[in-house]
């Protein structure tokens, strides 16, 4: 019988579309909500050096709603067009899977339990069924800890910061 890991790399490898949380137009200020759509869009390729995750856990930070509706930082960060054909994927926290190397990938497996490390390149995506990763940004999560712990709200991740919400998904991981 195929173990878990197994299972989940199978499940990537047979599948061409994923679900994923995104938005295909700008919204009003204050009404990302009434904007946000499940859409179907096409699985991703790792390139050289990233990996894919099956999403365990994403969290919603403010900045995502910034760039969401072009306002603030979001303005410099968020998406520059969206369309039915370009979605914007929201989401940059995750914890996950990995489902699938890409070429010279060193240091990790399918299979292996990891978190991405929030970075300073505006990324985003995570609120999909899968997500491609560079493993720079990378790290292994703790055996100890779920992982949707490693989702903070914007209280947790920054004091004084502004309301965070977690995201998780229906997954196998703890």
């Amino acid at each position: 019988m195929p173990d878990l890991q197994e299972t989940m790399a199978a499940e990537y490898l047979g599948a061409a579309t994923m679900n994923a949380i995104g938005i295909t137009d700008y919204p009003e200020i204050g009404k990302v909500a009434d904007h946000l759509k499940m859409l179907t869009v096409g699985i991703p390729v790792p390139g050289e050096r990233e990996v894919v995750v099956k999403l365990a856990a994403s969290a919603l930070h403010i900045d995502e709603i910034y760039a969401a509706q072009g306002t603030a930082f979001g303005r410099f960060n968020g998406p520059k067009h969206v369309s039915e054909v370009k979605p914007h994927i929201l989401g940059s926290s995750v914890s996950g899977a990995i489902v699938s190397l890409g070429k010279d990938v060193e240091g990790l497996s399918v299979g292996d339990e990891v978190i991405a490390i929030p970075n300073e390149h505006g990324e985003f995506g995570s609120w999909a069924t899968y997500r491609c990763i560079d493993q720079d940004w990378l790290m292994t999560k703790p055996a100890a800890l779920t992982a949707s712990w490693f989702q903070p709200t914007r209280e947790q991740a920054a004091p004084g910061g502004a309301n965070g919400h977690r995201v998780t998904h229906g997954s196998a991981l703890p």
